[in-house]
């Protein structure tokens, strides 16, 4: 069942745009316009990405500072996206922020992604560097919708003449601060086109059909649910053990073996699956034979 508003937690930051060019407490009707649907619209879409088309957060603006053009905002909504997005303190690139990670990549395109989809994590390359955040995070990250809104949100109200920044601060805490030579990394991306690899390891029972005995060369398994797939064979240990004559085994003999898939996303669609087995652990011989 959906949340009603006033039953959805709130969490209360500043916005502030800073510097020369808003010293006077003054911004151009239209960019504050389109930063204020951008907040709203960004907040919404990273809210459904992590929980789902039902989630319905609300944002309030409540009222302005002087010294700077500072926005109160109260989010109603999942704290979990709003440390996501990396709006409160502590989501920084070293916890996967948003912001954080957008800020390392530097307006560079990404190399690659790998999700561990066992931990719920993210490996993503730029240049030989990486950087490790949530699932969730590079779903954000990776978001057209996600990127054009940080761009209205951020990189348009810095292409002033005089010099300006764009803050957010939580309990008299500045949990970013962007410059205006530092918002071009928050410039909206050509393609936000990315291959992903997504790789999920789990425990299996599966059957050997067809063997061959060098490391890394597919063997042909047979699945739990009966379907015959290749896997190639990277335990080290098992392969010698059978080529010394410590293991044995016949067609129907049942293995648990760890087991990894991995499959490739392009724009969407995913690979067929690949497999391998990074270790046998047990070995459960068929019938009447004896476990080797």
């Amino acid at each position: 069942m959906t949340q009603q508003p006033e039953d959805l937690p709130v969490t209360e930051i500043e916005i502030a745009y800073g510097g020369e060019a808003y010293a006077n407490n003054q911004i151009d009707a239209k960019t504050l316009g389109e930063a204020l649907t951008s907040l709203s619209t960004l907040i919404e879409h990273a809210e459904k990405i992590i929980n789902g088309e039902t989630a319905e957060p609300k944002v309030n603006i409540k009222a302005t500072k002087e010294g700077s053009f500072t926005l109160l905002v109260a989010v109603m909504g999942s704290i979990k996206t709003i440390n996501a997005l990396g709006l409160v303190a502590g989501a920084g690139v070293a916890s996967g922020g948003v912001l954080g990670i957008i800020e390392w990549l530097k307006g560079r395109k990404i190399s690659s992604i790998v999700v561990d989809e066992q931990k719920d994590i993210a490996e993503i390359e730029v240049d030989g560097e990486k950087v490790e955040c949530s699932n969730d995070i590079q779903k954000l990250i990776t978001s057209p919708i996600i990127r054009k809104e940080l761009d209205k949100l951020i990189f348009k109200p810095l292409q002033t003449d005089k010099p300006s920044t764009f803050s957010v601060s939580q309990h008299d805490h500045k949990v970013v601060k962007v410059t205006q030579v530092e918002a071009t990394s928050f410039k909206v991306a050509k393609s936000t086109f990315v291959e992903k690899t997504h790789v999920t390891t789990r425990e299996a029972n599966v059957h050997f059909a067809n063997v061959r005995f060098k490391q890394g060369k597919s063997w042909d398994i047979i699945l739990p649910g009966g379907e015959e797939v290749s896997a190639s064979m990277k335990d080290d240990a098992f392969l010698e053990r059978i080529e010394h004559n410590q293991a044995a085994f016949c067609k129907d003999d049942l293995f648990v073996v760890e087991l990894t898939e991995t499959t490739k996303e392009t724009n969407g669609e995913m690979s067929k699956p690949r497999y391998s087995i990074t270790k046998v652990i047990r070995h459960r011989a068929a019938a009447d034979r004896k476990i080797l």
